[in-house]
């Protein structure tokens, strides 16, 4: 039977890890390999469930590919669900949260990846295509983030995935919506379930050795040096607004 990987990256935040662990053993009935990827915490031990710790932070992506290489030494997964410590369930929603997002990647062989509605609690203006709709059914959009995002394995690979370039992640996933939808991929948001983020909630613990402003002007330098010699200027354009396909949704 299809198996997932299940991948938590974890950096400073055990309690947090632990939550979306526990949930996920209470509630997840399809076949999966579990791995959490302590990415070098250094202010506080590592969760009670983590896999491996890395020896020093390699950053989101760099936690990510880590979590990837060692579930492919494991056997072959057909899914990655990928996960940050800023998402968090409902813990009163005991419904299998894996179950509906392999469906919408089992219903469409051009799927490429799906992930649950958001709703962000500090109400962050940016993403507001990932918050909930009224129809509670998968929606196709222009692209998803990297908070909780199921991956179709095959296809990750075909396109090369994150580019290891951008560990911060600024631009490694836009870039990555752009090439599935350039390849003539799908990809969906699940308005029937829901998770929530609290975005910054590591800063505000203090947990990141650095504040959200200087990750942000660091995270903004890395993607300016790796994709502007490749997109010129305009990438961020170019990554939302090309190719989009016929079907999705408009009111990004």
């Amino acid at each position: 039977m299809d198996k997932t990987a299940i991948i938590i990256c974890n950096y400073n935040m055990p309690e947090r890890t632990d939550a979306l662990v526990e949930h996920i053993l209470e509630t997840v009935q399809l076949p999966y390999d579990l791995i959490v990827v302590d990415n070098g915490s250094d202010l506080v031990e590592p969760s009670q469930y983590s896999t491996f710790v890395l020896p020093e932070n390699t950053q989101t992506g760099g936690g990510f590919w880590a979590g990837i290489d060692y579930a492919d030494s494991l056997g072959e997964h057909k899914y990655y669900w990928l996960m940050i410590t800023s998402a968090e369930f409902y813990k009163n929603d005991l419904r299998d949260p894996l179950k509906p997002l392999v469906e919408v990647l089992e219903q469409d062989e051009l799927a490429f990846c799906v992930q649950p509605a958001i709703r962000f609690v500090d109400n962050e203006a940016w993403s507001k295509w990932l918050e909930p709709r009224k129809n509670p059914l998968p929606r196709r959009i222009w692209g998803v983030d990297y908070i909780s995002t199921l991956f179709r394995a095959e296809y990750f690979h075909k396109i090369g995935g994150f580019r290891k370039e951008l560990p911060m992640m600024w631009g490694a996933i836009g870039e990555c919506n752009y090439k599935a939808r350039k390849e003539g991929y799908h990809l969906y948001v699940h308005d029937g379930y829901t998770m929530k983020k609290i975005t910054n909630i590591g800063y505000t613990m203090d947990r990141m050795n650095m504040t959200s402003v200087d990750r942000k002007n660091l995270a903004t330098k890395q993607a300016d040096e790796v994709l502007i010699p490749i997109y010129g200027k305009n990438y961020r354009e170019i990554f939302r607004y090309s190719c989009i396909l016929q079907g999705e949704n408009g009111d990004y």
